[in-house]
This record gives structure tokens, sequence and C-alpha cells, in this order.
């Protein structure tokens, strides 16, 4: 994710990519996915707003169909940390109608990096868990 360079708020876009693993009583225990997107009033320091969107994971079993989920996301902080809390169905593919809540967090950028040229990226862990 490249983040606003000298914390100036400003429009972002981003790349994301994951795997998730050790899914349990499902259909698959694997995944990835890929995601792209803009954030119209990002800062350095301030990277996760509010907003929408639509995160596609492919099952790596055999035969399992992709899941598209139709997310509302908030941000926040937590302990020096940026916490974002994903919430929605899946629209289309396994697990449609499921309800489903994506947490992750990760370490707030460094202010003095933020005060230059900004950061690079950010590495973001976190949980999802379907039928909430």
């Amino acid at each position: 994710m490249g983040l606003a360079a000298e914390n100036v708020e400003q429009q972002v876009t981003f790349r994301t990519a994951g795997q998730l693993t050790g899914c349990i009583g499902g259909l698959s225990a694997t995944a990835t996915y890929a995601k792209t997107g803009t954030y119209t009033s990002a800062t350095c320091t301030t990277v996760l707003r509010g907003g929408t969107g639509i995160r596609v994971w492919d099952w790596t079993a055999p035969g399992v169909e992709s899941s598209h989920f139709a997310y509302l996301v908030t941000g926040g902080r937590v302990d020096g940390n940026i916490v974002a809390v994903a919430t929605g169905p899946i629209i289309a593919g396994a697990y449609i109608d499921s309800a489903v809540r994506s947490a992750a967090s990760a370490p707030e950028p460094d202010p003095l990096a933020c005060a230059g040229d900004g950061a690079e990226r950010v590495i973001v862990a976190g949980a999802l868990t379907t039928g909430v």
C-alpha cells in the first residue's frame, strides 16, 4: 500500500494481497485474495477511513467457487495499532448469504517516516469469521 507522503491528506490508491489459512468447518482450509481501491482523504498517520468495497477470496480446494464479500469497513486505533473491521454478506459464490466479520490490525506507521517521505507499505494481520 502506498501511503500519503508528508502526512498530507490526499487520494491514495492501494493494492492488497493475502492468504487465508487454518479455516475450520468450511469447504476449504485456505484461500488467496487480491483487492485494489482508493482512499480519497488518507494521510500517513490516518491510513484507514470508513468505506465500502468487495473482496474476492479464491479458495484453493478443487471445485469450490470464489466468495464475493461486500463489506462496510470502519477503522480506528487501539493500543498503538491501526484496526479495521469489515462486516457484510457474501453476495456470490461459496458461502453465499453468510454474514462475515473480518478484523485486521497493523502497527501505526512510524511518525518520523510520516513527517518525511511517508511509509511504503503496511503489513496487516487479521481474522475472518463467517456466519456471525
